[in-house]
């Protein structure tokens, strides 16, 4: 019986086992690191989400790494530039992929989002966004998580409380189309919700941020209608600008705003054009928690500036999700499974649920400016 060819299968059974383990294993290996990826827009208009997300992450992974990092390995965070633009959010996403992070912290905008979704998708990585909000991921089997409340959420409270709270009946929405997968989402969520009241009345202005050449006009179109209040879905810059042309033309109007506008930029920038300004949140900024008053300290310490609900999101992707994921397991295929069996989360302020789809369970809070400060009101 010749034996040649049963020992040459046997080695070649043996390399192919070897290969696929090899593969299995990427990113999980027994020396170095563990690299996690992050990618955002870090330039650009809408850099602040960027930059908020990027640092919340940092501290978190330093401080797992001054606390033994995971099983005795250290993280790695790999930082990637999405600069709002598709082609480089796909070719971040792709260099992260192979340099075998374990997983993906990002992207902060719901554009960014789509446009590499097929791409985590077709890989075993899971991506995990802290602000990504749009309804067009909710409800989807795939390899993404978010841990922001999706648009269609957030439209019915909101639209509920403008009608019952704030007693409105008509408003226009201005609302930004460089981000458009969130902002159509949030203002056709936002309206199909509000127009349920038979007694409303609902219109909408889109324009694009960097390119609208006058604020006062967009303002003005916004005012045509004599609504109740402008609703403003854009960023913080963007807002800020929007809030000061409608306050030279009335004091009368109601302002509102999304959740994307919160962050230290709008007090910096609107001054006060947007005190009264009523924005829907989904961290508390009020919250008397140990966990996040000693986060706060932390980051405006290292950054000299308040964190903001992007830098909290981004903190809890990495410390209270990925992190509790990793100590279960390393291997890159499994991490999606394991955070949907943990299921239920301590975040900063309150704990959170995911769901089997990767879509998150969490409270919703009512803000307004006074004195240049927010200040919780529901």
């Amino acid at each position: 019986m010749n034996k040649g060819p049963i020992k040459t299968c046997f080695v070649i059974i043996l390399i192919l086992v070897s290969v696929l383990s090899i593969a299995q294993i990427q990113g999980c290996s027994d020396k170095g690191p563990i690299k996690v990826g992050f990618v955002a827009g870090l330039t650009g208009r809408h850099y602040n989400l960027g930059i908020s997300g990027r640092d919340g992450v940092m501290l978190a992974i330093e401080e797992i790494n001054r606390a033994g990092g995971v099983n005795g390995h250290s993280l790695e965070l790999i930082t990637k530039d999405d600069k709002q633009e598709p082609d480089a959010a796909k070719r971040a996403v792709r260099e992260l992929l192979s340099e075998n992070v374990v997983a993906i912290i990002g992207h902060m905008t719901s554009s960014m989002q789509k446009e590499t979704l097929p791409i985590i998708n077709e890989s075993d990585i899971v991506m995990i966004s802290p602000t990504v909000s749009s309804s067009y991921f909710e409800g989807r089997d795939d390899n993404f998580i978010m841990l922001h409340p999706s648009t269609k959420v957030s439209g019915k409270i909101f639209s509920d409380y403008a009608y019952k709270a704030m007693g409105l009946k008509k408003i226009t929405a201005v609302y930004d189309l460089s981000n458009r997968t969130y902002t159509e989402s949030w203002v056709n969520n936002f309206r199909d919700s509000f127009l349920l009241s038979e007694d409303t009345i609902f219109n909408s202005i889109a324009f694009t941020s960097g390119e609208q050449r006058s604020f006062l006009d967009l303002a003005k179109q916004a005012l045509k209608q004599e609504p109740d209040a402008i609703v403003v879905v854009a960023n913080a810059l963007d807002t800020a600008i929007i809030s000061q042309q409608v306050r030279k033309i009335s004091n009368k109007v109601k302002i509102m705003s999304a959740e994307w506008a919160f962050t230290g930029d709008i007090l910096e920038q609107g001054g006060s054009a947007v005190e009264g300004v009523v924005f829907i949140q989904k961290v508390n900024l009020l919250s008397d928690s140990p966990r996040f008053a000693s986060f706060s300290k932390i980051y405006e310490e290292r950054y000299g500036n308040p964190p903001d609900f992007a830098s909290f999101l981004a903190y809890e992707a990495m410390k209270s999700v990925l992190f509790e994921a990793l100590k279960i397991t390393r291997y890159k295929s499994e991490i999606k499974g394991a955070i949907l069996n943990i299921r239920k989360f301590k975040g900063l302020d309150s704990d959170f649920e995911i769901d089997g789809n990767g879509d998150v369970l969490r409270e919703h809070y009512i803000f307004t400016i006074r004195g240049n400060k927010f200040v919780g009101i529901r």
